[in-house]
């Protein structure tokens, strides 16, 4: 996408016989740091029988200058696509995104905003079912979707759910912080989260909340949603249909997501006490340490202890008042 060469594969459409419309009601934002991914997102958002008004990619990449928001803009029969540079952090990004379309008069009809990882593939209806899903529940204020490979799982261990680690209740949040997936196999079914690969939101509710921008990562959209839960329903759909391929590209390594996930289910509990507890958290850390003990002990040292190490390096976090989050460095200013 760095020149008008490059970009144009994504406007050529493989079946002329079956024309787009637009849906003048949606603008979708795509957060990326440049991962060759994003290329799979765009044709897929191509080919499909509907296309937003708006597709707005907000760019952390490193041939970004950071906090350059200058935009480039491609035009080409009836999509439009807004490229705008940015500094890393996805709720911070996501922030950018949500502030161009109410910032634009043009796009003042775009009442659902739609965020989709750049590792993710839409199915070809997935436009129009998400103004159908929206105007099917007025109540609902967040809307998910679901992944075409994932497997409905069978019922959680005991010992999971002792550790509260896991439940029998599909789109439960624990009191330890973690969440089970929400539902798969209905139209439209309430829960209380959704993952955020491939979430929407009514305009009215981002006019006054955003993401926090001082979360680099992890439980971002969970953090979120329980803030505007109070406003309306959360809900999934499996009219609502992608491909979620979960890029291994600009993700930490496995120690360091299980350390900063426990520092972010830690954060819950100070933000959301009736909803996160703190011995839950550690109650739960601890049962995942003993869990991954026993396996490396019976894989006799050759499965290299990267989830343990990073329980410990949260609980080390802890104890030493160390920040357990991972952050931004830029101060909090977009929060509402």
């Amino acid at each position: 996408m760095n020149s008008d060469s490059e970009t144009t594969q994504y406007f050529k459409r493989e079946d002329s016989s079956n024309p787009q419309r637009v849906e003048d009601r949606v603008a979708a934002i795509i957060c990326t740091r440049g991962r060759p991914s994003l290329d799979d997102l765009m044709r897929s958002i191509c080919e499909c029988h509907a296309v937003p008004q708006i597709v707005i990619v907000v760019d952390a990449s490193a041939n970004q200058t950071p906090g350059d928001l200058s935009i480039e803009q491609f035009d080409n029969e009836l999509l439009k696509i807004i490229r705008i540079g940015a500094t890393p952090g996805l709720p911070h990004q996501r922030n950018i995104g949500i502030e161009f379309v109410l910032e634009s008069l043009e796009y003042r009809h775009c009442d659902i905003l739609a965020f989709l990882d750049d590792d993710v593939e839409v199915s070809p209806n997935y436009f129009e079912n998400l103004i159908s899903c929206f105007d099917s529940a007025k109540n609902v204020i967040c809307l998910g979707s679901v992944d075409v490979q994932h497997k409905e799982q069978r019922q959680s261990p005991l010992a999971l759910r002792l550790a509260l680690v896991s439940s029998v209740v599909d789109g439960k949040l624990l009191m330890s912080g973690f969440a089970t997936l929400p539902p798969s196999n209905t139209h439209l079914s309430e829960t209380e989260w959704v993952p955020g690969f491939a979430v929407s939101f009514r305009r009215s509710i981002l006019e006054n909340n955003r993401f926090d921008s001082r979360i680099a990562f992890y439980g971002e959209d969970l953090e979120f949603q329980l803030r505007i839960g109070h406003l309306g329903k959360i809900a999934v759909s499996n009219r609502l249909r992608v491909t979620h391929r979960q890029s291994p590209l600009s993700r930490d390594s496995t120690r360091d997501h299980w350390g900063y996930s426990d520092g972010f289910r830690w954060s819950m509990a100070e933000r959301f006490p009736k909803r996160v507890k703190k011995f839950a958290v550690i109650w739960s850390t601890l049962a995942l340490m003993t869990f991954e003990m026993v396996r490396y002990i019976q894989s006799k040292g050759r499965r290299p202890p990267l989830e343990l190490l990073g329980h410990c390096d949260f609980l080390l976090r802890l104890v030493s008042s160390a920040e357990v989050q991972k952050l931004r460095s830029q101060p909090r200013r977009d929060v509402r």
